[in-house]
């Protein structure tokens, strides 16, 4: 052998449940029950869960918005008073 071994690439930057909270402003207890309900995929090393990046990053992907508008049913309208009639002043 000509004492070339085998290279390795570098290991992914991987996150905290800290840390992917502080990045989103969320609690980090969403976080942990996101990887609990299985949509936010972490590694568990000694009793704590580790991100990678690259699964972070799926996971806010996952949840973009097209920024369409939603429609608002017309029961939701009226309750809110839209369309309604302007009240009479006497």
């Amino acid at each position: 052998m000509s004492g070339e071994g085998k290279k390795h690439a570098a290991p992914e930057p991987m996150l905290t449940v800290e840390e992917a909270a502080g990045l989103a402003g969320f609690a980090p207890v969403t976080i942990a029950r996101h990887i609990r309900a299985g949509r936010l995929v972490a590694i568990r090393l000694a009793h704590q869960y580790r991100i990678r990046l690259s699964d972070w990053e799926a996971f806010l992907e996952s949840h973009r918005v097209t920024g369409r508008p939603v429609p608002v049913p017309a029961k939701k309208k009226a309750a809110a008073g839209e369309g309604a009639k302007p009240a009479r002043i006497a």
